[in-house]
């Protein structure tokens, strides 16, 4: 009988930040990354963001642009600037003129515009994810 081979290394697991402070929005799309076999971690606010981001590594961030009174955009900023290059995803519902100024920033890897379905979120998710791995060989 012949055997599968074994890898010498643990398959990869995705790791993601969830920044919506939409507690049911937020649910929603954990529950969509879990179907993807992706682990999230929510976070409601930036600074909660900021504290997962110390007390943990991930390998993609998945934020909303408006953020109550805060903006994604100032997470964004605050991460660029301790020098984390995590890749960023942006998700928003907001104006077309806030979108397209989003799409000019170059340090987002991808913008969902909500309502995004299952199917959109997981590919987005496996390309970032995997472009930033090949980039990282």
């Amino acid at each position: 009988m012949a055997y599968p081979p074994v890898s010498m290394h643990p398959p990869l697991v995705t790791r993601v930040l969830l920044v919506d402070d939409d507690a049911t929005v937020s649910r929603a799309i954990t529950r969509a990354l879990r179907s993807h076999g992706v682990v999230a971690t929510p976070a409601a606010t930036v600074d909660a963001a900021r504290e997962a981001l110390t007390a943990a590594r991930f390998d993609l961030i998945v934020c909303d642009l408006v953020l109550g009174r805060e903006s994604g955009l100032t997470l964004l900023d605050q991460v660029r600037a301790g020098g984390d290059q995590t890749p960023f995803v942006l998700i928003t519902g907001c104006t077309a003129e806030d979108r397209q100024a989003a799409e000019r920033d170059l340090r987002i890897a991808a913008i969902l515009l909500k309502p995004f379905d299952v199917a959109a979120l997981g590919r987005v998710v496996r390309d970032v994810v995997a472009d930033a791995r090949r980039a990282q060989r």
